[in-house]
């Protein structure tokens, strides 16, 4: 029910923003689409930590993989699409599409739960989650898990406007090159994702999340580096090998230590929501040193948090995966 609900609430908030007159009216209405798509993770992600607990790495990166496939093909047909029609028609067509998607997901997900269970004491219930959330957190590396999750976040999100941004105003590509590169982004975590969340079921999360981190603070810089040229496109294309990867294991990692709790759903909702917050305090001060210092800081400045974001991943307990043998 909760996956239906956002599905519909991201069309109706798209629809809003094809159709609102006035720069206010399309942020509120963005906030409602982005509320959508908040929701959907915490149901979706865990379900399939309670249905694959031996792998959950490779199918919760499995799941962003798959949204790597939209994000991937996403810009390649509105960069055509923008060429011929207004962004408002792209936004509004999308509309009936998701609204479709929606009906199906409650048909095929409708009993996925199991029977209703009846006479649950709602208070009594909250009551308990939020003990065993407190007691999630102590002495099992959980702020750890949060802290490179939301500082991987915020150069994730502080990178995922500016690139666009940096490759039409100042390097002045047109529309289709600059699709082009930003589905050169989502492309390769495609087949990346899964490897990597694959590899962390077997040796653990933390080795390949310090891997992933170090790598990251390189292609920023190269990015801006790199002008117009090849450099820059490479330097895109292999950032993309490793966007959204650091999210999926600390997803899983958290899970590790909540399944035993039956707080799946409840942790991915904390981690989904820290890294809203974080990402959108990173896109506004990206957008100030944009504003103020000029597009290459603004680049150095996801270096400097992918940085931060290694030393924290070096402070991770050595090995989730036990954590996860003694939760199931």
């Amino acid at each position: 029910h909760i996956l239906t609900f956002s599905m519909g609430l991201i069309a109706i908030g798209y629809f809003l923003v094809s159709v609102s007159p006035t720069f206010g009216l399309i942020l509120a209405s963005l906030a409602l689409a982005s509320a959508g798509t908040a929701l959907w993770h915490p149901p979706a992600l865990g379900l399939l930590a309670q249905r694959f607990p031996q792998k959950r790495g490779l199918f919760i990166s499995l799941h962003r993989s798959t949204g790597n496939i939209g994000d991937w093909l996403g810009p390649l047909i509105v960069g055509g699409l923008l060429a011929v029609v207004g962004w408002r028609w792209i936004l509004g067509g999308g509309t009936p599409v998701m609204l479709a998607f929606a009906v199906i997901i409650f048909f095929l997900l409708r009993n996925v739960g199991g029977p209703k269970i009846e006479g649950v004491d709602y208070g009594a219930k909250i009551r308990a989650q939020m003990r065993d959330m407190r007691e999630s957190f102590r002495g099992t590396g959980m702020w750890w898990i949060f802290t490179v999750s939301a500082v991987r976040g915020m150069g994730d999100r502080s990178l995922l406007w500016v690139i666009p941004l940096y490759l039409s105003d100042q390097l002045e590509l047109s529309s289709f090159w600059v699709g082009f590169h930003v589905a050169l982004l989502a492309a390769p975590g495609i087949f990346a994702g899964p490897m990597f969340g694959a590899m962390s079921d077997s040796i653990g999360r933390k080795p390949i999340i310090v891997f992933i981190m170090a790598s990251a603070v390189i292609f920023p810089t190269t990015m801006a580096l790199g002008g117009d040229g090849p450099v820059m496109t490479l330097s895109v294309l292999l950032f993309g090998l490793f966007l959204f990867s650091v999210n999926s294991l600390t997803q899983a990692a958290a899970i590790d230590v909540a399944a035993a709790k039956g707080l799946e759903g409840t942790f991915i909702g904390l981690m989904w929501g820290s890294n809203a917050f974080f990402g959108a305090m990173a896109s506004i001060l990206a957008g100030v040193i944009v504003e103020y210092i000029g597009w290459h800081p603004a680049f150095y400045f996801a270096s400097g948090l992918f940085f931060l974001g290694f030393l924290s991943a070096l402070a991770l307990p050595g090995e989730f995966v036990k954590q996860k043998s003694q939760a199931e």
